[in-house]
């Protein structure tokens, strides 16, 4: 549970610094990009590699990657009105 905050902690960190770096773009604009290039391609990787049942791929995929997409959209949301 530690880890966790402390990850998503990091990430938040991060979108934040890319939020001020470019501000041409919303934050939730600059969320949805890093979820794209880096959230999603290395979640699919764990799970790919990861030795999971190839029927619950798909679905593990689906609900931790739209978990870590609406948080990072949340984020950037308030990042960006703050």
């Amino acid at each position: 549970m530690l880890t966790e905050f402390v990850a998503s902690f990091l990430m938040i960190v991060g979108l934040a610094c890319i939020i001020e770096a470019i501000p041409e773009y919303s934050g939730m604009r600059n969320a949805l990009m890093i979820w794209t290039a880096f959230v999603l391609p290395t979640l699919t990787s764990s799970v790919l590699w990861g030795g999971d049942k190839r029927e619950y791929m798909f679905a593990k995929v689906a609900v931790t990657g739209s978990y870590r997409l609406l948080a990072l959209l949340l984020a950037g949301y308030i990042l960006s009105v703050w």
